[in-house]
């Protein structure tokens, strides 16, 4: 005898299943699909709630089912899928609550709500009494929390290390790393709570507002703050100025190769041996020094002026020959008592006393060099000019 399966439902809206057995004279005669049809005619069995329901399916215990609302909740493959069919963006598609609160909610509009109700956002988080966020984790690396405390203020806390790294306060302050030596955002002002300096970024104004200046300012004691440090374009201006001319736009520090040299021809042999040669630019401003000797030389087809060529950058063409020191100098035939470096040049011209410890001093020429082999010329010699 054939038996058909039917799913139904009580006043109060609880499920139910019922079997009804179709008689036939042959128990194996096939019940037709006019036969069911006939059943559920008859039992006023309505179709549409096996498998999608036609209104929102609210599940209050493990063995209540209630409908209330418009929508549809349909069972497919394993897969539950809820609509809404109001039309109202804010209203509450899916709802688990604990029987007098919300804790989490999906509206029409794609919002979700943990601990609310009425979320704002697509993903809106809520609760009192304590700290509300996320948790991000990976098994395999570090775990951060992101929360409001009570305070107001938004932490994201490195949970892995016990630190919070990232403080933004209620007011609008931003600090990082939350101790006595913390690096703060503080407004417009980086601060550092124990030097007690401040760095604040100034844009400029005009037609494109893009770009400004770094200023570092430091906090006295009776709280003023004065200037100290200021990074412009031009580069970095000390105590308030702010002039171009005033900027030191580099600093540049190494080693250079003081060559002996002839004003003209060349020398037939020449072996030099640098014992120091460094070199310190910051800004315009270039410091040189040296300590060098030949170890052999043949001025054979040289003449005019001796120079120490090599230079890490030529002095500036707008200024005046530079005068430059000479602290020691042995073992020459007639020995530099000074030196200058020329406008616009890449070496440092030697000077001679003329005539006697008093005498006046002018350039002197190859044949003051001690010639041969064997450590001669020595000289140790320093310069300081503008490059540019």
């Amino acid at each position: 005898m054939a038996t058909e399966k039917i799913l139904i439902f009580d006043e109060a809206g609880n499920a139910k299943r019922m079997k009804v057995r179709i008689a036939r004279f042959l128990d194996n005669e096939p019940v037709t699909a006019s036969d069911k049809e006939n059943i559920r005619t008859t039992l006023d069995v309505d179709d549409s709630l096996s498998g999608t329901f036609t209104t929102p399916l609210s599940v209050t215990s493990a063995s209540d089912s209630s409908f209330t609302g418009g929508g549809n909740v349909t069972v497919s493959g394993g897969r539950l899928e809820v609509e809404s069919t109001t039309g109202t963006a804010t209203t509450q598609a899916l709802t688990v609550t604990d029987g007098s609160s919300t804790n989490f909610v999906v509206q029409e509009n794609g919002r979700v709500g943990v601990g609310t109700a009425s979320p704002s956002a697509k993903l809106h988080l809520q609760d009192t009494g304590v700290d509300v966020g996320l948790s991000i984790d990976r098994t395999d690396a570090k775990k951060f929390n992101l929360y409001v405390d009570s305070g107001g203020n938004l932490i994201t806390r490195d949970q892995s290390a016990g630190v919070s790294r990232v403080v933004v306060l209620a007011n609008g302050d931003v600090h990082y790393q939350t101790s006595s030596a913390e690096l703060g955002l503080y407004n417009d002002l980086i601060h550092g709570s124990i030097s007690r300096a401040f760095i604040k970024c100034e844009g400029r104004t005009g037609t494109f507002n893009y770009g400004g200046d770094l200023v570092v300012k430091l906090r006295n004691d009776d709280y003023t703050l004065s200037e100290r440090a200021r990074f412009t374009e031009n580069g970095l201006c000390f105590n308030g100025d702010t002039a171009a001319a005033n900027a030191i736009s580099d600093y540049e520090e190494g080693s250079w190769t003081p060559v002996f040299a002839p004003q003209s021809g060349s020398f037939a042999a020449l072996t030099m041996n640098v014992v120091a040669a460094r070199y310190v630019k910051i800004g315009h401003q270039v410091t040189v020094n040296c300590y060098i000797l030949t170890t052999n030389l043949d001025t054979t087809g040289a003449s005019g002026q001796v120079h120490v060529s090599g230079l890490p950058y030529p002095n500036a063409g707008s200024t005046n020959d530079v005068a430059a020191n000479i602290g020691y100098a042995v073992d020459w035939t007639e020995a530099p008592s000074g030196g200058h470096v020329a406008s616009s040049a890449s070496y440092i011209v030697l000077n001679k006393r003329v005539t006697g410890i008093t005498g006046s001093l002018s350039p002197m020429d190859v044949s003051g060099l001690a010639t041969g082999s064997g450590g001669k010329n020595i000289i140790m010699m320093t310069a300081t000019y503008n490059s540019f």
